[in-house]
């Protein structure tokens, strides 16, 4: 019954054309979310959370793109750091390997003829 009303929402959000970014809070002893659960209606899950800090001595914040509707996305952690007026700023992999990854996915797409289109003059 929980995913048929959830379902319906994302119905009525979608035809409304708005976008929608919820939160949700993750247990880390049992690897489970907390209260309703919508995951299965959500087009992209980025999943945050830092090491222990009584471990490392210091506070590492990592990212992961779980789930990216219709997208080859970057699945690898990502460490990031919170940067006063910059806010988010990725630390982990560097700019340079992300262009790496994208050449490489944008150049397996055309070779395949698969979703990415690129012109070529």
């Amino acid at each position: 019954m929980a995913r048929l009303i959830t379902y319906r929402l994302r119905q009525r959000l979608y035809r409304s054309n708005v976008t929608v970014i919820m939160t949700n809070q993750f247990a880390p002893t049992t690897g489970m979310t907390f209260g309703f659960g919508a995951e299965h209606i959500a087009d992209a899950i980025i999943h945050m959370w830092i090491e222990q800090p009584e471990k490392k001595k210091e506070i590492e914040r990592w990212l992961i793109i779980k789930k990216a509707r219709l997208t080859n996305h970057y699945r690898k952690a990502m460490r990031y750091e919170i940067e006063p007026g910059r806010g988010l700023t990725l630390i982990e992999p560097s700019i340079e390997e992300l262009k790496k990854w994208f050449d490489e996915y944008a150049g397996k797409q055309e070779s395949s003829g698969g979703g990415i289109t690129v012109a070529k003059k």
